[in-house]
């Protein structure tokens, strides 16, 4: 009898087990190449996108970024409230208004160097309405006059007055700013402050050396990144930090209780190792996680004009109301 308890004890601990297991284990999704996305993919080729990111551009870019004097928000048309909030020397805009029953934290990316772009403001514009959210979009100090130290200040400030409204918080980012999602993520962690209930990471920058081996075949068919450019940028970002820090490369961080994630990647981007290394670690680790790849497509592909980026706001909203 005893016998037959324990065994019966041990088919329940496993099956326990295993259940969780499952549920951290969520499949990689592919969306179909569209003949709309196959025709804008080619209108990026025509345009030599990659250029800028080419070692002999650098300097005269570089040059640019330092003459910098102030950030510009985009001028955009927007179907949502628009305001503008001050932390100190910095502005967060919001979009949408109190009314909304969650919140919405985007981190706009832009290699940690480039200022926010009108296809952000957009994106962020079709979040309010999608997913009941409230949008804030935090214009936080780039380099090369800042490094990632000064734009931790502003977030913990922010989201620090996010959390006082009790409502539900999703932080979102694209690119860099899905890097820093992440690694800001891992920072609350660390410190014991309670982190947001989901993260959606569009192409997340999540290894500023981009020092992956496998990236070097995904260079050759990008449309629109290159690694010299980045991996400058990068050093700038982390300042005197090592580059393999986990404040400005997350996917060296401890990536155990994190929130439940959904990452979008393109196939056809340098990310998509780092990407797929991410997914895999965020699993392992026992976190819930959805990997969502656009077959053929580009870097952060959902801020683009095509059917698929419509598939990946729908994927979001269900994301978001726990679908």
């Amino acid at each position: 009898m005893k016998k037959t308890i324990a065994l019966l004890c041990t088919l329940l601990l496993l099956t326990g087990c295993s259940a969780k297991n499952s549920q951290a284990k969520k499949d990689i999704v592919t969306l179909p190449l569209t003949d709309e996305a196959a025709a804008y993919a080619d209108a990026i080729r025509e345009t030599d996108g990659t250029s800028w990111a080419l070692e002999e551009n650098y300097p005269a870019i570089l040059a640019s970024l330092e003459s910098r004097e102030v950030q510009v928000f985009p001028e955009v048309e927007v179907l949502n409230e628009l305001n503008c909030v001050k932390y100190g020397d910095n502005e967060v805009y919001t979009l949408g208004s109190d009314d909304h029953e969650n919140i919405v934290l985007y981190i706009h990316g832009g290699a940690y160097v480039y200022e926010i772009d009108p296809m952000h403001v957009t994106f962020c514009d079709k979040l309010v309405d999608r997913l009941d959210a409230k949008v804030y979009i935090p214009i936080y100090p780039l380099a090369p006059q800042a490094t990632y130290a000064e734009a931790y200040d502003l977030l913990i400030a922010v989201y620090t007055d996010l959390q006082s409204t009790g409502k539900s918080i999703t932080i979102m980012g694209d690119s860099a700013g899905g890097g820093f999602a992440l690694a800001f993520v891992e920072y609350l962690k660390a410190n014991f402050i309670s982190t947001p209930d989901r993260m959606v990471l569009l192409s997340p920058w999540v290894d500023v050396t981009l020092s992956n081996p496998d990236i070097a075949e995904y260079e050759k068919k990008d449309l629109t990144l290159g690694v010299y450019a980045p991996t400058e940028f990068g050093k700038l970002w982390a300042g005197d930090l090592d580059t393999k820090d986990p404040l400005v490369s997350p996917i060296y961080g401890d990536l155990s209780d994190l929130p439940p994630s959904l990452i979008f990647c393109g196939t056809d981007e340098i990310m998509v190792p780092d990407n797929e290394k991410l997914y895999y670690a965020l699993r392992e680790a026992g976190n819930d996680s959805t990997l969502v790849f656009g077959e053929g497509l580009w870097h952060v592909f959902p801020l683009s004009n095509i059917p698929e980026s419509s598939d990946a706001l729908d994927m979001i909203e269900d994301f978001c109301n726990n679908k």
